[in-house]
């Protein structure tokens, strides 16, 4: 791209401001040739320029937009790369198992079991095919109306594995 001093020289002159200054120290009436450079001239300048930048500002909009996409992309391929996704699934649920080997409360969607399968779609798949991280159940009030559905899904999820239950009434 051309820089906008070579394009328009006369635009970024500085005698034709310091003419403006003396035309305006006069103590006469401006005459026709005093009025060098034209305004009207002045002014496509400035509407050139306007045009110049809007254009610019597009074109870091379009940049900035690219740049925002190339960063997406590389976050999404460390994330891929990172060590955790190396490790096969009969390990990752032994972690898992120690992980919740105490649940407080089943019906605790926010404990236990529940968040390793919402970290992503592996554990999700994981947690969900496992029967023996279902298999201990520890019911404690408060009840809800949901428990009904949530001691459902444990009891559908851990299959035909030996369950554990607990109930405490108080």
């Amino acid at each position: 791209m051309l820089a906008l001093e070579s394009l328009y020289p006369q635009a970024f002159e500085a005698e034709p401001e310091h003419l403006i200054t003396l035309l305006l120290r006069r103590k006469r009436p401006l005459l026709d040739a005093d009025t060098e450079p034209d305004v009207s001239s002045i002014e496509e300048h400035i509407d050139t320029f306007e045009r110049e930048i809007l254009s610019l500002e597009k074109q870091i909009t379009l940049l900035i937009h690219q740049k925002e996409q190339l960063e997406r992309s590389v976050s999404r391929r460390k994330g891929l790369l990172s060590p955790i996704r190396r490790l096969p699934s009969d390990i990752l649920l032994e972690i898992f198992s120690w992980a919740i080997r105490r649940p407080k409360n089943s019906l605790d969607v926010t404990a236990g079991v529940w968040p390793l399968s919402q970290v992503c779609g592996c554990w999700r798949d994981i947690v969900s095919t496992s029967p023996v991280l279902w298999s201990v159940v520890i019911l404690k009030p408060p009840y809800t109306q949901h428990s009904a559905d949530i001691l459902a899904y444990h009891f559908r999820h851990s299959e035909e594995h030996p369950l554990w239950v607990a109930i405490r009434v108080h």
